[in-house]
């Protein structure tokens, strides 16, 4: 082969290699390109499909807080505390006790013989029923006084788990609507059932010591009209009496 052939020929295997390595760059190229960008779109897609997911995460976080909270607050533990169940049977047993003492006492005037009766042993039974009565009403104020601060104590309950509640709600930072805010959900939905609660609460010991007083009230006087005619007969009797010991001889 001639110099110039040879040289021709060194020209065209340089030119098909330039080119060959050109398109296998171009295609290499083409190719960490397009893996890239496919990388790219799946990290967004995977970050975004996280920020969904954290989104969504709060929000539950947000709502079981509220039901729990709601769920709480609808319990026995503040719809009928055991401290205010124990109050209310001391209290009744309470009313039993001073029934069944002045019932004792009104008993006994009424099984006593005409020939026994006298205005002393009713004053006696009535000091009793006094003392029984002054006993009593000492045993009821301090009572109606542990009912009063359990409710206190349990509306202070009540104050605490609405501050914890709150403050997980504003730390959990879920996304809300455009113009919601947190104090406006504690208000829709969390104010109603605090304020319902503390209402029945109050009207409840309320009612609890107006019928306890009126029952006491209404005991009281039926046990002193009894007195009170056992004494006037009583009297009568001892007037009797008085006059046949001056008919005896």
């Amino acid at each position: 082969m001639l110099e110039p052939e040879v040289d021709a020929l060194m020209v065209d295997y340089q030119e098909e290699d330039a080119r060959k390595y050109t398109a296998e760059h171009e295609e290499c190229d083409f190719y960490y390109d397009s893996v890239t960008t496919s990388d790219i779109e799946k990290f967004e897609m995977h970050y975004d499909n996280y920020k969904e997911a954290g989104v969504r995460f709060h929000k539950l976080k947000q709502e079981d807080a509220i039901t729990a909270f709601l769920d709480r607050m609808n319990s026995v533990e503040f719809v009928n505390p055991e401290t205010r169940q124990k109050i209310f049977s001391d209290l009744r047993n309470e009313q039993q006790n001073l029934f069944d003492s002045r019932s004792a006492i009104i008993n006994q005037l009424h099984v006593t013989r005409p020939t026994a009766l006298t205005a002393a042993l009713v004053t006696a039974q009535e000091e009793k029923l006094r003392q029984f009565n002054e006993e009593s009403s000492l045993i009821f104020e301090r009572l109606i006084d542990s009912l009063a601060k359990d409710m206190e104590n349990t509306n202070e309950d009540i104050d605490i788990a609405e501050f914890d509640l709150q403050d997980f709600l504003q730390k959990n930072d879920a996304e809300l609507e455009e113009g919601d805010s947190f104090d406006k959900i504690m208000e829709r939905r969390i104010k109603p059932t605090i304020e319902r609660r503390k209402l029945e609460s109050k009207t409840l010991v309320e009612n609890s010591i107006a019928y306890m007083e009126d029952n006491d009230y209404k005991m009281g006087e039926i046990c002193q009209n009894i007195i009170a005619f056992y004494k006037e007969f009583a009297k009568r009797l001892d007037t009797c009496k008085e006059k046949l010991k001056q008919t005896e001889v």
